[in-house]
């Protein structure tokens, strides 16, 4: 048997995870706000997993309220709807 043992993504691994993601779709400018990362990583609690989840939400919220942007309240909304 084999065991491992794997630490969660910090803020700055979400950051450049989600830079990635969203380059490879297509945009260049940043989408997450500073403040917003906290949020996300508090949520997602450093699972990748549950940050693809989060922000699926994440551009659905936006986009259903017009945001150009996923900032703090919106990762909170979204968090709210995946329970």
């Amino acid at each position: 048997m084999i065991q491992y043992e794997t630490t969660g993504m910090n803020e700055k691994d979400i950051e450049t995870y989600i830079s990635i993601k969203l380059k490879k779709a297509g945009r260049n400018e940043p989408l997450v706000m500073p403040e917003a990362l906290t949020a996300l990583l508090n949520a997602c609690q450093g699972s990748s997993r549950k940050l693809n989840n989060l922000m699926t939400h994440c551009l659905i919220v936006g986009a259903a309220a017009n945001r150009m942007i996923i900032d703090n309240d919106t990762v909170m909304e979204a968090a709210d709807e995946i329970g």
